[in-house]
């Protein structure tokens, strides 16, 4: 009794490190028997799925046409580890990377060996050593496969190697190679080992598979399924006529579906089934029946995942439009029931099974691998069917409605058909209804009058609405605000107080939930501290000190204060000051000074004033400046004085003559800021200069001038501009208006230009000239004549120095 088998689909990943290439698997295990009374399971030749042995009847089949382009190599321990049910009481290994067997089949054998069985490792390359990228992934499509068959059952289907195989808890199915060690099969198995027989572990032999054909993963997930079908005490799936005569030990099934325990490798879908197996035409095999029978004692179906009944319907939480769930149907009257809350409008769902042709979009007519055939439909609140969708064209199901507000239920259930279960993945849209937010904070006592406001994502939000209420005030809605996003920073500071804050969802539509919890928060800024002056103190020669003092974390602002001793006088006052450092934007004359700060935290309370701190300013007469700038020779108009800065300066006095003139103080600046020790002088004539500078301290005592210090203005010529128009809308050089635009570039260090036209035909120069244009374009005030004109234009610098004539610039104008 051997043969081939499929299995399926998984609902976890988990990834592990990968078993290596084993060398045994060791004496039995607890509670086995070595006696070979058990039956083996050997496939006939017309079950060998091959090249050669096989016609595909369907489009897209066949040998594959091209070999894959070069791919990465991946070590033997690259597998990917998969589980489709981790934690399940009972585990279908599938080993991919080699395996030896020592005991319990040399007299089964077919090749009169005795020595272990030897199975290579999963190989379509013809390279040992290592996984291609399509090996890995071929790999992956046969584990879902398995996975997808096994999965109405408590099992996990695993590419981890569980290490030990005891009865009633793993089975390791080892694939690869073409069993020459056994004749001509697809797979092999003991019946009935899983429960007690020579060993857990049967064969499935992928070079006899469909090796190079598309439906290749498809016949050695068929194969593997099978072989632990008959572990699991299942026999084939036989066919008979009308007379009940045996007409085949396989059933191959139809082109849309066939039975796991028989043949149908080129069917579109294989499933368990409750159909005549090898007994006779009226004896039927269950295999649901056999695999959770009391002879397996640990094989059970899976617990329901979701309620049968709109009482006790999983509930989707709808947060968009979109919604999707997932689960699987275990049984052949299974019904999983999910109840959606939706707004009025279109709503819509469709359910899909395993399909592998999306998760390998590249792989060319992949089999899509589910075992389910479904049916979808749409209850309302009472249960009253809306719609169903069961087409039986397709395997899915979808369906839609135009609904009002209120609750639905939507269906999960198979057509019927035994074994046409597994797993399915559920997608919606609906019209999300707001729903309200839940309040995160702010709470409890806060030092700090700006409250961060927080709160959870409410469903079909536009916006939301933040509401505050002023306990101690008394007043509801002390702060509202529309929030986009899910937290507020409150611009504005709060009083010292009790407050309260809810939230709600506000739809596109101005739709609102229902408001959400409160949470409760009080203002309470603790005063800040006295602060202490660090300085200045003592005898200082600054005419600009600088005042320093500690900070306190509950000051937000700071107030300096500073008086004359002498005369009580106050002569510095700064409020509402956010740093701990200040200098005065006047100098302080020579006397003795009284300084004192205190803070103020955010709601306006204020320290006591520090203790006052006394310095005595003393400033000496500065040094003289030197003045190192501009160039001795500068050709800028604009150029700039510069000097050096002096120790204890609070303003510089500037002087300059333009000899060329005879002007005395020409230029003459006597409050240059401290901070600025240059001048931009403007628009200079040419010629020579001399400037002079002195410092001044805070009590306006003078340094000595400077050294004089004399410079040039020399304004190079200006550039010649080029002439760009008149330009004609046909022509270039055809002009049609008899009141033309003329332009031209800029030229260097022009302040002006001076445009000449010429009229060639009358013989007429100039017809215009302008001499003082500071533009780039002059317009004609008149109406020129019909004729050829040449043009020319030249530039002027700031010193009124005449630049070159341009180029000729010819045009002829035709007026129409």
């Amino acid at each position: 009794m051997t043969s081939n088998s499929l299995f399926l689909h998984s609902l976890k990943f988990v990834f592990t490190s990968a078993s290596k290439r084993r060398q045994h698997r060791g004496a039995r295990r607890k509670g086995v028997t070595t006696s070979l009374a058990r039956q083996i399971e050997v496939a006939e030749e017309r079950c060998l799925l091959s090249q050669i042995a096989i016609t595909l009847p369907y489009s897209g089949g066949g040998v594959v046409a091209n070999p894959p382009a070069p791919e990465q190599l991946n070590p033997l321990t690259a597998i990917p580890k998969l589980n489709s049910n981790p934690g399940a009481p009972v585990t279908i290994y599938l080993d991919f990377d080699g395996h030896t067997e020592t005991q319990d089949w040399p007299s089964v054998r077919g090749d009169g060996q005795t020595s272990p069985v030897v199975t290579p490792v999963f190989d379509v390359d013809n390279d040992f050593t290592t996984f291609s990228d399509d090996e890995l992934q071929k790999i992956e499509e046969m584990w879902y496969r398995v996975s997808e068959d096994y999965s109405p059952f408590n099992i996990n289907v695993t590419t981890i190697d569980p290490k030990t195989y005891n009865d009633f808890e793993a089975v390791l199915v080892s694939i690869g190679g073409d069993g020459s060690w056994l004749g001509s099969a697809g797979g092999v198995a003991f019946l009935n080992s899983f429960n007690g027989g020579p060993v857990n572990t049967s064969y499935v032999f992928t070079d006899n598979t469909g090796k190079g054909t598309t439906i290749h993963m498809k016949g050695s997930a068929l194969a593997a399924s099978h072989e632990v079908g008959h572990m699991l005490g299942l026999n084939h799936n036989a066919v008979y006529d009308a007379n009940g005569n045996q007409t085949a030990g396989y059933d191959s099934g139809r082109p849309d579906l066939g039975p796991i325990m028989g043949a149908p490798y080129v069917s579109e879908r294989e499933t368990w089934s409750n159909a005549p197996g090898i007994v006779n035409a009226t004896t039927l095999q269950d295999d649901f029946g056999i695999i959770t029978g009391l002879r397996n004692q640990v094989v059970q179906f899976r617990q329901d995942d979701q309620g049968n009944t709109i009482q006790t319907a999983t509930k989707i939480i709808v947060t968009s439009p979109i919604v999707s769930a997932k689960g699987i149907l275990e049984r052949n009257a299974d019904v999983d029931m999910f109840q959606v809350e939706t707004n009025s409008g279109i709503i819509s769902f469709d359910v899909k099974g395993l399909d592998l042709q999306a998760i390998y979009p590249t792989i060319a007519s992949v089999n899509r691998g589910t075992n389910a055939d479904l049916v979808l439909s749409l209850y309302n609140s009472s249960g009253v069917l809306i719609t169903q969708s069961n087409i039986a064209t397709t395997l899915d199901a979808a369906v839609s409605a135009t609904v009002s507000a209120g609750i639905y239920y939507v269906a999960v259930t198979s057509t019927g058909q035994a074994g046409a279960i597994g797993q399915y993945w559920l997608s919606g849209i609906v019209v999300p209804l707001p729903s309200a937010p839940t309040m995160i904070g702010p709470s409890g006592t806060l030092i700090q009058p700006f409250p961060l406001f927080e709160w959870t994502t409410g469903a079909n939000a536009d916006h939301y609405e933040l509401q505050v209420d002023n306990l101690t005030l008394n007043r509801v809605g002390y702060y509202t605000r529309n929030v986009t996003a899910t937290s507020e920073q409150a611009t504005e500071p709060f009083p010292e107080g009790n407050y309260k804050a809810h939230v709600r969802t506000v739809t596109a539509d101005g739709k609102f939930s229902a408001w959400s919890n409160y949470t409760s928060f009080t203002i309470d800024v603790p005063s800040p501290a006295k602060p202490r002056m660090i300085r200045p103190a003592g005898d200082i020669t600054e005419s600009f000190p600088t005042f320093e003092w500690t900070s306190d974390v509950n000051a937000s602002t700071y107030s300096l204060l500073v008086e004359s001793v002498a005369t009580g006088k106050r002569i510095i006052y700064r409020t509402s000051y956010d740093r701990t450092t200040y200098v005065h934007f006047d100098p302080l004359p020579d006397g003795v000074y009284r300084a004192s700060a205190k803070a103020m935290n955010s709601v306006g309370e204020s320290s006591v004033w520090s203790d006052a701190v006394e310095f005595t300013i003393d400033a000496p007469i500065p040094l003289a400046p030197k003045i190192t700038a501009p160039i001795k020779i500068t050709t800028s108009v604009n150029p700039r004085i510069v000097w050096t800065a002096v120790k204890d300066a609070a303003k510089y006095d500037l002087w300059v003559n333009n000899l060329t003139t005879g002007a005395a103080q020409y230029i003459r600046r006597q409050d240059i800021s401290r901070l600025t020790p240059y001048f931009d002088c403007t628009d200079l004539p040419q010629g020579t200069y001399t400037a002079w500078v002195r410092a001044a301290n805070g009590n306006n005592e003078f340094s000595p001038w400077s050294a004089a210090y004399s410079f040039t203005v020399d304004v190079l010529v200006p550039g010649t501009p080029v002439v760009t128009g008149p330009v004609g809308s046909v022509s270039a050089k055809i002009i049609t208006t008899t009141n033309p635009t003329f332009t031209w570039t800029a030229a260097a260090r022009a302040v002006k230009y001076d445009l000449w036209v010429y009229n060639v035909t009358l013989q007429v120069a100039p017809i215009i000239r302008q001499e003082n244009l500071t533009d780039t374009k002059y317009v004609a005030l008149t109406n020129l004549p019909q004729g050829d004109y040449r043009v020319f234009v030249r530039a002027y610098n700031s010193a009124n120095e005449v630049g070159e004539w341009s180029t000729v610039f010819t045009f002829k104008l035709d007026e129409p």
